[in-house]
């Protein structure tokens, strides 16, 4: 089953993937473009992964499942069944890695929790996400990215002081769950292979939001000081955030003295401000932010976004546009230099391009990119060449509605 021309550090790892929705995906996805092989187990009660049915879809296609899931191979397996769960645990007997992220309990129910897959395979790593993880007073609620970004604080962190509080705009909790459970699962399976004894590694997606949060959580740790909602504007440093320009906005970084000192002197044309001791240093300075500010919004407000971002350059201070995904999707650093929007072909739809991931391995070149499978295309493949059944048995589970293909 597993290529052996396939490029990627995880080549020859084999990864059952019994995941579904965003953060489970995120996870296998990660593996999948270090070069392991992904076994998609989907549910064929529920007509497979829920994003097959997201849009955009075309032709039957979801692209929002190939974003998600290209790279992988999918088995339509009914769990719930006897003979579903025998198939299960003898894939997990051949691989080397199970992800899922039902809610807590469910894997336990099904028979398939951490010690029955122990049992079919002694050195497995198994790994799970759920809202709230397996402890504690919350651990059979439900939870998705929302409830997540709201329970954890972050919402609460953003916008300004007063007003209603402000989700991220993308699913940040899933991604930053599934990037940390790819990160537990890789770390488990180096301890597996030197011990020879399974590991169970789990991240709740609340914990990864409130551990996204540990810089701002130093002064309430230290002296109960809450964070102030600064808006576009960072609390830290000043000035630090996204301001206005006179046909958009642009982020500007000013992270050191180095920096306020050439933007003062040598852009504003302000040097009274660094004999200004409420200037002195970013200590002082977060607290009389506007001495500054004002100056900087007023030389802005008569240039170009573009016009802003060249001066700052000039003088080496960091900057940037404020972009729109439009913007981002057609800059030559991100589309050619980087490869963030790279294409490959799905048979459904024919070309597709999707986001990639930014981990790169520049001496080995990126794992090429694969379609997407259709809803149990690998199915007979599977179980076939690692379980090594027959063409009848395979059909007469298809006949019992075990099987979907």
């Amino acid at each position: 089953m597993n290529d052996t021309n396939h490029k990627g550090v995880l080549a020859g790892v084999r990864v059952l993937d019994l995941t579904d929705v965003v953060a489970g995906p995120i996870c296998t996805l990660y593996l999948a473009m270090l070069g392991a092989e992904i076994i998609k187990i989907e549910n064929p009660r529920r007509g497979g992964d829920i994003n097959r049915r997201t849009a955009p879809v075309e032709n039957g296609c979801s692209l929002r499942f190939c974003t998600l899931n290209h790279n992988k191979k999918s088995i339509a397996v009914d769990l719930s069944t006897a003979e579903g769960k025998e198939l299960c645990l003898r894939l997990v007997a051949c691989s080397d890695i199970v992800v899922e992220n039902f809610r807590h309990g469910v894997m336990e129910r099904l028979g398939l929790g951490f010690e029955e897959l122990k049992k079919a395979n002694p050195r497995v790593v198994y790994g799970s996400i759920s809202g709230f993880g397996s402890t504690g007073p919350y651990c059979n609620r439900p939870a998705y990215d929302a409830i997540a970004q709201a329970i954890s604080g972050i919402a609460m962190m953003n916008g300004d002081e007063g007003a209603p509080p402000v989700k991220v705009g993308t699913s940040i909790g899933d991604v930053i769950a599934g990037m940390n459970l790819a990160i537990g699962v890789l770390a488990a399976l180096r301890e597996a292979e030197r011990t020879g004894e399974a590991q169970r590694v789990e991240v709740a997606l609340v914990d990864a939001m409130i551990s996204a949060l540990l810089m701002d959580h130093v002064k309430y740790l230290y002296n109960e000081e809450l964070p102030v909602r600064t808006g576009n504007r960072y609390r830290e440093w000043s000035p630090y955030g996204l301001y206005p320009a006179k046909d958009g906005y642009y982020a500007l970084g000013v992270g050191n003295e180095l920096f306020y000192k050439a933007l003062v002197r040598d852009v504003l044309d302000c040097p009274e401000l660094l004999e200004d001791e409420r200037c002195a240093s970013h200590n002082t300075r977060i607290h009389h932010r506007d001495l500054t500010e004002d100056r900087l919004n007023e030389w802005a407000a008569q240039r170009t976004v573009e016009e802003v971002c060249a001066a700052l350059d000039a003088v080496g201070i960091p900057n940037a546009p404020v972009n729109t995904v439009r913007e981002v999707s057609r800059d030559p650093h991100f589309t050619e230099a980087r490869n963030m929007f790279p294409r490959y072909e799905q048979p459904e739809v024919g070309t597709v391009q999707v986001t990639n991931l930014p981990l790169r391995f520049p001496e080995r070149g990126e794992v090429p990119l694969e379609a997407a499978p259709a809803f149990g295309q690998q199915t007979e493949e599977i179980l076939t060449e690692l379980l090594s059944m027959s063409a009848e048995q395979i059909r007469q589970l298809k006949d019992d509605g075990v099987l979907t293909f």
